[in-house]
């Protein structure tokens, strides 16, 4: 296909999207569209062949990278042997075993059975119901108030949608579920929230007052993210989550962990309830249970609440796709990837690393404050240190209430993508982009790939490129050797022979004049894999003076 013809073709599809989706968040106005078209590892290719670095794991998702074949082999080999039946009633099948026995054994303890779903919002939808109809079920007919957060998401279902504690799920839809109260969100940063006052001691006051004003025997749960990440990847105190656990415990109000996002690895954990050593009643999970492969969500429950919901005729809520075996099949392989090639320790290394030098940002006059746990990060920008006013980055798009729009940046990198220092071939300049991709490609200097055209990789402060080491252009790829090779690198010093010429070349005639005068450097086709690109090393640089 010729160029033109592929520009052609780009432009058709996208003027198609333009007239046929609807997409979340996207003003009618917009014309801009990015279409992907193919993913492997942490980089994705839109369909103009522009590159990009996935430095957000899709929606905070793809814990082990684009494009594994073991996973489209699992998937695949599962569809011929059983892609779908039910799950109501007495029927099962045996991924769905599989994978609710994997997830009871790495959830914190207590949670020992599981309701498998289609993806958050379902799984918030029916964590909710399950919380009321609990307490139904105990004979509590009153206790249905639900206590969330300001700045919240859980969803966009009818009841995940009225705990989501920002105004533009509510405007515009009509009247939202009953007997919701938002409280204060745990955001140290934000000191003017709680009157000059301890963070944890100022929330927890207030939800006390909140339980005595609603009354305890009328409240069936509260349901929070250990790590709010779309309200700004707020890391609450330390003490937080076990003082809240104890208060709710006290009045025997559930504890629903929204971790949709902090589940399987994000934060360094299998789940966020483990990081700050909290047993909720209730864990609702998305996203990384597949890495995006399929959708699949589950909510893990504590045996006194699924003892109740399976008397008389049992819980009453299903999905077509509850246990679907296909995405169970995808989840055990994703799991066992996360566990094989030890993503939970690299997210809490990498994690580390990227909050270290991030935090130097902070020096800047826009940068507030910088937060995170794990592969879970976000940057506070403001207008003014001083008095801390946020940024106002979509000004136009400000809701009708006052709503404050984003003045946060959030940084997601895929686990499986990020390399530790030691085992970058640039290992000075992994500190500067630590998720650097896997390892076939090594990282320049200047912080971009030598074969791709990366995003926001910076070189150090400072940096200047060594003088004679020319740049092919960005839209250029270089020339391969078949085996893998760049054309014109220097091979290893082991792989190069000498041969001394004495009249004729053994394969070829030697130049004129060459004979018994001159010495040829026969060079082997460098290794599959090998990245030359004009560093020498020691040995190599002996052999060039011994010639």
């Amino acid at each position: 296909m010729s160029t033109t013809s592929a520009v052609s073709a780009a432009e058709q599809l996208i003027e198609r999207d333009r007239q046929l989706l609807i997409h979340p968040y996207l003003p009618g106005a917009t014309e801009e569209r990015v279409v992907m078209t193919e993913g492997a590892g942490c980089r994705l290719k839109d369909v103009e062949g522009r590159e990009y670095l996935d430095a957000t794991g899709g929606l905070w998702l793809a814990q082990i990278g684009h494009g594994r074949a073991e996973i489209a082999e699992v998937a695949a080999r599962q569809m011929r042997r059983l892609e779908y039946f039910t799950s109501f009633w007495e029927f099962s099948n045996d991924r769905a075993i599989e994978l609710a026995s994997r997830l009871v054994e790495i959830a914190p303890d207590g949670l020992s059975r599981v309701y498998l779903t289609s993806g958050g919002s379902e799984s918030n939808e029916a964590a909710l119901r399950m919380a009321r109809y609990f307490h139904s079920r105990r004979g509590h007919e009153g206790r249905d108030w639900i206590l969330a957060r300001r700045s919240a998401y859980h969803g966009i279902g009818y009841g995940s949608g009225s705990a989501s504690g920002l105004p533009i799920y509510h405007e515009g839809f009509g009247p939202m579920l009953p007997h919701v109260r938002h409280l204060t969100p745990p955001w140290p940063y934000r000191r003017e929230l709680f009157d000059g006052r301890d963070a944890t001691d100022f929330c927890l006051d207030e939800l006390e007052r909140t339980i005595e004003d609603i009354g305890p025997e009328h409240i069936a749960a509260m349901i929070g993210e250990p790590i709010m990440g779309v309200g700004g990847m707020l890391v609450p105190p330390d003490d937080y989550w076990p003082r809240v656990r104890e208060l709710l415990s006290a009045h025997g109000i559930l504890l629903i962990f929204d971790e949709v996002v902090t589940a399987f690895g994000r934060t360094g954990s299998w789940f966020g309830a483990q990081h700050f050593g909290v047993e909720p009643d209730l864990i609702v999970t998305a996203k990384g249970i597949t890495s995006g492969y399929v959708p699949l969500g589950a909510v893990l429950v504590s045996e006194p609440v699924a003892e109740m919901l399976a008397r008389d005729h049992g819980f009453p809520v299903g999905f077509t796709y509850n246990g679907h075996p296909t995405a169970c099949a995808v989840a055990l392989r994703n799991l066992e990837i996360i566990e094989g090639e030890g993503l939970l320790d690299r997210a809490r290394e990498i994690g580390d690393l990227l909050l270290r030098e991030l935090s130097s940002l902070e020096q800047l006059p826009v940068v507030g404050e910088v937060r995170g746990v794990g592969m879970m990060l976000g940057i506070e920008l403001v207008a003014d240190k001083q008095s801390r006013t946020p940024i106002s980055m979509h000004a136009a798009r400000t809701t009708s209430s006052g709503a404050r729009p984003a003045s946060w940046c959030a940084i997601a990198p895929i686990p499986s993508c990020c390399r530790r220092r030691s085992s970058c071939p640039r290992r000075r300049w992994a500190r500067w982009w630590a998720p650097c991709a896997p390892c076939s490609s090594a990282c320049s200097p200047t912080g971009r790939s030598r074969r791709h055209d990366l995003v926001g990789a910076p070189g150090p402060p400072g940096h200047r490129r060594r003088p004679g080491r020319r740049r092919a252009p960005a839209d250029r790829q270089p020339r391969r050797w078949p085996g893998g090779g760049l054309v014109g690198a220097r091979a290893p010093a082991r792989r190069r022979r000498r041969i001394r010429v004495d009249g004729a070349h053994p394969r070829r005639a030697a130049p004129a004049g060459a004979a018994g005068r001159r010495r040829h450097l026969q060079h082997a086709p460098p290794p599959a894999g090998h990245l030359g690109g004009g560093h020498q090393s020691r040995r190599a640089r002996h052999a060039d003076r011994r010639l």
